[in-house]
Order: C-alpha cells, then structure tokens, then sequence
C-alpha cells in the first residue's frame, strides 16, 4: 500500500461536498419538447387518451394512487412548514413508487434526490409538477444524457439507449463516485507481481 486509502477517500469527499453546489431543483433539464414526448411515452403505456389539444397536465398519465400519494405529500410538507404548499419548495422531489402512508421518501429531510428504485414509481418534483424523465435520472447518476453533459465528458452518444439503460438506475452508484473509488484503489496501492 502506498498511501491509507481511508485518508485519501475522506479528503475527496470532503472536497467534493464543499464544492458541489447542485440541489434537487437542478435536475429539471428536459426541454417542452422532451417532456412532452415523455409524457405521451407514459400515456400511451398506460393506456390513457389525450383529451384536447395542446400539451396535458402530468396528473393526467398518473394512477389515482400516485395522485393521493402527492396530495399527502403536499400535507405533510404544510404540516412541517406552517401551511406552506410543497409546489412552491423548489428543492422537493417525492418518491412515488413507496407508500408515503408508511414513509416519506422525499428530498425534504437531506436536500438530495431519494434513491432510486427499480420499480416504475415516479421521482416527482413538486415545484414543476412533474415527474424526472429517463434522461433528466440518467443525469443526475452522471451519464452523458445531454449533449452539453456529453461534450464536457467527451463521451458518446447515449440518447438512441437512454430508456433502456434508465430502467437499470435504481440503486445503483454515481458514476463520478466509481471514478472516486477508482482513483483511491489506484492510487493507494501497487501491484502484487
């Protein structure tokens, strides 16, 4: 070993926190144009029919379960805020998928996205009533999602698999953190000949 792995992987997480800077409200990146194909994406899985024109509300592809799981949020965040609406928290996303009767999986006790799952439940974000689209999850796990992402990674292409390789996110680990573990493995240690 050359130097104690602990030490180093403490001193980079610690610097990593002090710099990063992003919260929940950072993973809203998809255009009008890429929600509304997700929404529709969503609809048509569900088997819901679009009444009208122009663009639907999100509520119209949710499950009536996954609506009073939102009208619960929302009053518990009133509850804990002194009657303040859960749209108007730019940082709260729920967790759809967990039954919020049981626990509360949101962004409100840590400032972090929850953990995802691998079930179908939604990642909702309440100030722009919506749920996460694939990329915008793909993103905030630091793949190359968007082509801005992609150039400052310098890395390929993923568009053409992005809802494929969503549908694996759940509980997985960022990849800035594998590159973290990586680096530390790389560095602290030297090869056994």
């Amino acid at each position: 070993m050359t130097t104690n792995i602990k030490t180093l992987y403490d001193t980079m997480v610690a610097h990593n926190r002090h710099a990063d800077r992003s919260a929940p409200r950072h993973a809203i990146l998809a255009s009008a144009w890429e929600w509304h194909q997700e929404l529709l994406d969503k609809m048509a899985l569900r088997g819901v029919r679009m009444a009208g024109a122009g663009i639907p509300p999100a509520e119209c592809a949710l499950l009536r379960r996954e609506i009073q799981a939102i009208q619960y949020f929302d009053a518990q965040h009133r509850l804990e805020e002194r009657g303040w609406p859960a749209e108007q928290n730019l940082d709260l996303i729920g967790f759809l998928g967990d039954n919020p009767w049981w626990r509360l999986t949101w962004s409100k006790a840590s400032m972090a996205i929850p953990t995802y799952r691998m079930n179908a439940g939604f990642m909702w974000s309440f100030a722009a009533r919506r749920w996460l689209t694939d990329a915008e999850k793909l993103a905030t796990m630091g793949w190359p999602a968007y082509e801005e992402l992609r150039r400052a990674m310098q890395a390929p292409d993923i568009s053409a698999h992005i809802s494929g390789v969503a549908a694996s996110v759940g509980n997985t680990m960022h990849v800035g953190c594998i590159y973290m573990v990586v680096l530390c493995a790389l560095a602290c240690t030297t090869p056994h000949l």
